[in-house]
């Protein structure tokens, strides 16, 4: 079930770019009064291409609802 989470869906950008990108839109997102920590980013792999993008939005979603609710522990 899909929820209210923001996702920006990256293609054909190499890792560096892909940062940058993040950095820009979560810095746009801050300058127009939402929180950042709320969008979900994610990048074309060879398997989420074929997916329906109703589907691989919510998977996007859930993904990013898990590491807010289990930050992996560092170190």
């Amino acid at each position: 079930m899909m929820n209210d989470t923001p996702v920006i869906f990256l293609h054909g950008f190499e890792h560096g770019q892909l940062i940058a990108l993040m950095r820009a839109a979560k810095k746009a997102a801050e300058d127009m009064g939402m929180d950042a920590s709320n969008i979900a980013f994610c990048s074309s792999t060879p398997n989420n291409v074929l997916w329906k993008v109703a589907e691989l939005i919510e998977h996007v979603q859930e993904e990013h609802d898990n590491m807010k609710n289990y930050p992996p522990k560092m170190g």
